[in-house]
C-alpha cells in the first residue's frame, strides 16, 4: 500500500521530534558544562573569601568608628 500525506506527515513529524530531543540533550549537556565553568571561575576567584574580607573590613571600620 503507498504512502498517504499523512504518513509523510507522521514520518517527519517523528524525525523532527527526534532532532528536538537531540538537541535538548545537547542543550543540557552544554549547561552542565557551563555550571562547572562558572563554579570553576568561582573558586579561582577565591570563592567566598573576598566577599568574608570585604564583611571582615566593614566589621573592623564599624567597630573603630563605634
Amino acid at each position: 500500500m503507498p504512502k498517504t500525506a499523512e504518513d509523510y506527515a507522521r514520518d517527519l513529524i517523528g524525525s523532527q521530534a527526534m532532532q528536538i530531543i537531540g538537541l535538548r540533550a545537547q542543550l543540557d549537556a552544554a549547561q552542565a558544562q557551563i555550571q562547572k565553568l562558572e563554579k570553576a571561575l568561582f573558586e579561582a576567584k577565591g570563592g567566598h573569601e573576598p566577599l568574608r574580607a570585604v564583611e571582615r573590613a566593614a566589621v573592623e571600620r564599624t567597630t573603630e568608628t563605634g
